[in-house]
């Protein structure tokens, strides 16, 4: 199994904070399959998906050098991204990241930090198709996971065969600088090129599908603008969510996140409706 590979040790931790807040009533809400950086989506790329609860998830991810997104000093390195979700209105969510690299571990200490928004623009029970938005703050403190991106999805349903999600759209080439630069410059404004700057995720258009088979395992194919990969995710219980992919048939990666309602009854409340 793919905890037991060294990446995963650090999640011991993850697991028995999940385990012990699901030690009460279940939930009966079913956690989203979500990518890398912890968003709703396939390997590394976002889709459309959005829960009709607010969640907290929690994520760890395991990506290799070859497919690493989050450069230090000019290298790439293995890399474990932990991410934090948190659904703030039923049309914002809001996400954070911590990368680390083990390999500069003892330099580096726990690694980079970045921050995005999400926001819901179409409801595909209303215009046939759903649609959001990512956006990135100017001046987060790691710019190799910036991503400003809008993306378009489809559901279709094969009946007993499952569910057949369609995903696509376009992230932006550039970042808009921090506009107070390296605090010695003044005031500024202006855009950078990821491509010249280095910076590989999510440089033009992306898209990909999945197949659920009654929400609990499943199939994900995906172009992310620079790699096609491919992978499954298995959900054991609603709250919990295992994926394995390969980069390119090449190298391996892994995806445990676990969701938590933020929208609950009192117990007093739960218990009555039991």
């Amino acid at each position: 199994m793919i905890l037991f590979f060294p990446p995963f040790r650090s999640l011991f931790f993850y697991l028995l904070f999940g385990w012990l807040l699901m030690a009460g009533p279940e939930t009966g809400r079913l956690s989203a399959q979500v990518n890398a950086l912890g968003k709703p989506g396939l390997i590394m790329t976002p889709n459309t998906d959005w829960t009709k609860q607010r969640q907290l998830g929690l994520g760890f991810s395991y990506i290799p050098q070859a497919y690493a997104i989050n450069g230090f000093m000019n290298s790439y390195h293995d890399e474990h991204l932990y991410s934090v979700r948190a659904g703030i209105t039923d049309w914002m969510e809001i996400y954070l990241n911590v990368t680390r690299l083990p390999a500069l571990s003892d330099r580096i200490g726990i690694g980079d930090r970045h921050m995005d928004f999400r926001f819901r623009l179409l409801k595909e029970a209303t215009y046939g198709f759903s649609a959001v938005l990512i956006l990135s703050p100017p001046g987060s403190y790691n710019q190799f996971l910036h991503h400003d991106a809008l993306v378009l999805g489809k559901k279709f349903s094969l009946g007993k065969d499952g569910i057949l999600s369609l995903s696509g759209g376009y992230g932006l080439p550039y970042i808009l600088k921090s506009p107070f630069g390296d605090g010695i410059d003044g005031f500024q404004l202006g855009f950078l090129s990821k491509k010249e700057n280095g910076m590989r995720y999510l440089n033009g258009f992306f898209g990909g599908f999945s197949w659920a088979w009654k929400e609990l395992l499943g199939l994900q194919a995906e172009y992310d603008s620079r790699t096609v990969n491919a992978g499954i995710f298995l959900r054991p219980r609603p709250w919990i969510l295992l994926q394995g992919h390969t980069f390119e048939g090449k190298d391996w990666g892994a995806t445990v996140s676990l969701h938590f309602p933020l929208d609950f009854s009192p117990y007093e409340l739960r218990s009555h409706e039991k």
